[in-house]
């Protein structure tokens, strides 16, 4: 190499290949010019501008140019050469009209097709000589049989309130007044900061404060809660029948059930915590309580009762239990189907036996 960069040529345009693959036919063909005199046509295909291809002046075979109902038009594209040696012809370029390109444009819908029912059709743009105008779009005529064509979104309006409401934070009973708080820490550090609970929870930590300040609302909800006082107690069969039924008026058994050993589980409870705190008053107080759920248990919870044992006898019926005679099959098969796995010395295991295996044992 002689140290100089070799520059590769520019790569020619696509009007300057056109114009050279022209010039190639013109020059290939030996009776164009004759045609060219019989046409009346000044045309010079030599006189081209290399820099500007499409600087062509417009010429015809005899025909007038300012005649718009001329059959000329402007090629599309230059055919290849071909190698056959027949004649080609080279199209006239019609000249465009400048003062056609300042008029303004109108949407005119498509015409459809019958069989077209899927496809929107495009707008198709045609020029207008009229001069100052507005782009206007003509909507489409629909008829009533089309029904697949475009269609407009559906708006469906509901008269269905939004009925979701906000999560309210609980109020809790302080402990110490009785009243029901939204910001409990709040009102104890305000109201009943002399208290000695609240003081020994002020000076810890965040950490243990949170917990010394959850144990004084824990305590505030248990001093409040009087379900275990016999003065309530038809609030509180009220309440439990509005829990456990249902919309139609219908019974739900297992739910009232529930919440009658729930309320024993809960005497015993309360009953123990009041005789480990020395609270002797309180612990008379649960035994009676429990003395009036005892007695009125039946009045309460039979119906539950008997329609939970109901549906237990009928999962018991013979109808839905298995034959023995099925049973003593199943059992034979099986231990069958284990022998032959065990006795086969040369049987080669592989992960289709194990898992046999371990269904047979299950």
């Amino acid at each position: 190499m002689d140290g100089h960069t070799h520059r590769l040529p520019k790569p020619k345009s696509r009007g300057e290949r056109m114009v050279e693959l022209a010039l190639s036919k013109i020059k290939s063909t030996s009776d164009l010019p004759t045609k060219q005199d019989e046409a009346g046509t000044s045309f010079d295909p030599f006189d081209i501008d290399p820099e500007d291809p499409f600087d062509v002046g417009s010429w015809h075979y005899g025909v007038d140019a300012d005649d718009d109902s001329s059959d000329a038009y402007i090629p599309s594209s230059v055919p290849e050469s071909s190698d056959s040696g027949e004649e080609s012809e080279v199209f006239p370029i019609q000249e465009i009209d400048t003062e056609k390109l300042s008029t303004a444009t109108k949407t005119v819908p498509e015409a459809r097709e019958e069989s077209d029912h899927d496809v929107c059709p495009l707008p198709k743009v045609v020029t207008s000589n009229v001069q100052n105008t507005t782009t206007e779009t003509v909507p489409e005529a629909r008829d009533e049989s089309d029904h697949d064509v475009c269609p407009l979104p559906k708006v469906v309006t509901s008269n269905v309130q939004n009925t979701t409401t906000e999560k309210k934070k609980p109020k809790r009973p302080c402990y110490y007044c009785g009243e029901e708080q939204s910001q409990l820490v709040r009102h104890l550090t305000r109201k009943h900061k002399m208290e000695d609970a609240v003081v020994a929870a002020l000076k810890l930590p965040k950490m243990e404060q949170r917990r010394a300040f959850e144990k004084i609302r824990k305590d505030g909800i248990l001093k409040m809660n009087n379900v275990l006082e016999r003065e309530h107690f038809d609030t509180l069969c009220d309440s439990i029948r509005d829990l456990t039924t249902g919309e139609n008026g219908e019974i739900k058994a297992g739910l009232k059930l529930m919440i009658g050993y729930v309320l024993k589980k809960l005497i015993k409870t309360a009953k123990g915590y009041y005789i480990q705190t020395n609270e002797m008053e309180k612990s008379v107080e649960v035994d009676r309580f429990s003395a009036v759920l005892d007695l009125n248990w039946d009045y309460i919870f039979y119906t539950a009762q008997v329609m939970c044992e109901q549906r237990r006898n009928t999962l018991r019926k013979p109808q839905a239990m298995p034959v023995e005679e099925d049973v003593s099959k199943l059992r034979a098969f099986i231990l069958n189907e284990m022998q032959k796995l065990s006795d086969d010395e040369l049987m080669k295991w592989d992960h289709h036996y194990f898992c046999k295996d371990a269904e047979l044992d299950y």
